[in-house]
C-alpha cells in the first residue's frame, strides 16, 4: 500500500512538472521571443511571435511597433502603416513610431503625411537627429533648400562633430549655388572623417563653378582614390573642368571612361553626343 502511495505522489509529481513545463507562454514571453527572432532578422517567426503577444495582450504597445517594423521589413507597407497606427493609438507619445510610419509614407509616395510625421517626431523629442535627417532628405528634393539647410544645422547643434552632417549641408549649399558656404562645409566633413570620399565631390564640383580648376581636379581625384564606385560622378566632373580649360583630349578621355562603365542609356547618348562636338 505505501508502495502504491508512493508511485501515485511521483507520478502525480512529475505530471506537474511536465504540466508547468508546457504551460502557455506569457504575452511579455511571446515578446522577448519576437524580439530576439526580429534582431536576428527572422521576421516571418517574429511577426509570429508578436502576433501570439498582442492576442494575448491587446495593449501591450511595443509588440504593435515591432510588428510593424518587421511588416516594414519585408516591404508589408500597409500591415506596417495599420500596427504603427496602434501603437500611436496606445502610446500618442512614442516619437519612433511617427519617424518609422514617416519613412513609409515617404516610399509611398506620400509627402505630406511624411513631413507631418516627422515634424510630430521632432515635436515629441526634439533631439532626435534621425527625424531632422529625414525631413531634411524631403527638403532637398523638394529643392526647399533654406529648410533643408535648417534641419542639417540642428542636426549639427546636437552632434557637432557628425561628418555627415557637414557634407550633407555642404552638398545642399551647392545645390543653392553657394559654393563658398559648401566648401567650408566639405572641407569640415573631411576633417572630421578623411575617408568620407562624397564630401570631395561636393568641394570639387564648388571649386569648379568658382573657376577653381586645379583645385576641382585635386578633389574630384581623391574621391575616386578613397572610392572607385564615385567613378562615373568623377568621370563628369572631370569632363567638365577640361572642357572649361580648353583640355580636348583630356576631357575625350574622360567622356570615355564614363561611355566604358556607365550603365545610364540616355546619360551615355549625351556624353556620346559631347564626344562628336569635341571632335569636330
Amino acid at each position: 500500500m505505501q508502495k502504491f502511495t508512493l508511485v501515485v505522489i511521483i507520478i502525480a509529481l512529475v505530471m506537474g512538472s511536465l504540466s508547468i513545463s508546457c504551460s502557455p507562454l506569457s504575452a511579455e514571453e511571446h515578446f522577448k521571443k519576437g524580439v530576439t527572432f526580429f534582431n536576428e532578422k527572422q521576421l516571418d517567426k517574429a511577426i509570429t511571435e508578436f502576433t501570439q503577444a498582442v492576442e494575448l495582450d491587446p495593449e501591450l504597445t511595443m509588440a504593435y511597433y515591432y510588428r510593424g517594423r518587421a511588416y516594414w521589413g519585408k516591404g508589408q507597407f500597409d500591415r506596417a502603416i495599420a500596427d504603427l497606427d496602434e501603437t500611436i493609438e496606445l502610446n500618442p507619445g512614442l516619437a519612433e513610431a511617427y519617424l518609422m510610419r514617416g519613412a513609409i509614407y515617404n516610399v509611398k509616395g506620400e509627402l505630406d503625411r511624411t513631413i507631418a510625421d516627422y515634424n510630430k517626431t521632432i515635436e515629441l523629442d526634439p533631439r532626435l537627429t534621425e527625424a531632422y535627417n529625414a525631413r531634411a532628405q524631403i527638403f532637398r528634393d523638394k529643392e526647399q533648400y533654406v529648410l533643408a539647410i535648417a534641419d542639417y544645422s540642428e542636426i549639427i547643434l546636437l552632434t557637432p562633430n557628425n561628418a555627415m552632417a557637414y557634407f550633407r549641408r555642404g552638398a545642399t549649399y551647392r545645390l543653392q549655388g553657394e559654393y563658398d558656404l559648401a566648401i567650408t562645409d566639405g572641407n569640415r566633413a573631411i576633417e572630421l572623417d578623411p575617408n568620407l570620399a562624397e564630401a570631395y565631390l561636393v568641394t570639387g564640383s564648388a571649386y569648379y563653378h568658382k573657376g577653381q580648376y586645379d583645385m576641382a581636379i585635386v578633389d574630384y581625384n581623391k574621391a575616386i582614390e578613397l572610392d572607385a564606385s564615385l567613378a562615373e560622378a568623377v568621370y563628369v566632373g572631370r569632363f567638365g573642368v577640361y572642357q572649361k580649360q580648353g583640355k580636348k583630349a583630356e576631357a575625350k578621355a574622360e567622356l570615355e571612361l564614363f561611355i566604358t562603365i556607365s550603365n545610364d542609356s540616355q546619360a551615355i547618348e549625351g556624353a556620346k553626343k559631347e564626344l562628336e562636338k569635341l571632335s569636330q
